[in-house]
């Protein structure tokens, strides 16, 4: 929470931008996201999504993909949990959140560049892509991690490149 307060204030002021900013400068998507995400099959159904072992306890969003494995859209477990039982046989793409609304960058693409998508998309979250499949997904949470790294650096030490 603190971290997080912390990116936010330095967002929030013009000279903060330009620090945060300075600060990625550099980073690849890759430094920050959380590799090989568990996916759901978009034939999944909202019951079979929400009662599947290896969807619980770690993870609040999951990519959804399709038959070739490419990403179709990510799904919150807490928009599937308020779906009423009598509609939890529908497909998961039918509550998730669709792929052209998430951001999807790049592993080599400048995280710098990820951040204004990351704070629009509904999701708050970016589907990290390689070669048409998900390799990663980046939060909030995994830049503030990075950027709490980097600032405990002096200037251009530690610099993850």
């Amino acid at each position: 929470v603190v971290v997080g307060w912390f990116i936010i204030a330095m967002a929030s002021a013009e000279g903060g931008q330009a620090k945060l900013r300075e600060l990625l400068s550099g980073v690849p998507v890759r430094h920050a996201m959380s590799p090989d995400p568990v996916t759901v099959p978009a034939s999944l159904t909202v019951a079979q999504f929400l009662t599947a072992p290896e969807f619980r306890y770690r993870h609040s969003a999951f990519p959804v993909v399709d038959e070739e494995q490419r990403p179709v859209g990510l799904v919150q477990v807490r928009t599937a949990a308020g779906v009423p039982d009598v509609e939890r046989d529908s497909p998961v793409t039918s509550v998730m959140i669709p792929v052209g609304d998430i951001p999807t960058p790049r592993p080599d693409d400048p995280l710098v560049h990820l951040l204004p998508a990351l704070d629009s998309s509904p999701a708050h979250r970016a589907l990290v892509v390689e070669n048409g499949r998900v390799v990663g997904v980046v939060t909030s949470s995994d830049i503030s991690r990075v950027t709490s790294w980097l600032a405990s650096f002096p200037a251009g030490r530690g610099r993850a490149s």
